[in-house]
């Protein structure tokens, strides 16, 4: 999943996960595990919650002052 894309379909504060992006048709129901990728920008604080992160993807996310979790 890119950065661009989450940070278009959600708003500051906000907590992004896996149900959150099956929620906005962003990520198909059938998939059980995210990435976040670092394509895109991001322009807004948000947690950001994925099984997986690319180390620029963390970086952007720091960067404005948002939050990263890795889930298990």
């Amino acid at each position: 999943m890119n950065l661009g894309l989450i940070s278009e379909k959600f708003k500051e504060g906000d907590v992004v996960d896996i149900k959150a992006l099956k929620a906005k048709n962003l990520l198909d129901k059938k998939y059980a595990r995210v990435k976040i990728l670092s394509n895109g920008k991001i322009d807004k604080a948000l947690t950001v919650k994925a099984d997986d992160f690319s180390n620029d993807a963390v970086k952007m996310i720091l960067l404005v002052g948002g939050t990263v979790v890795k889930v298990k």
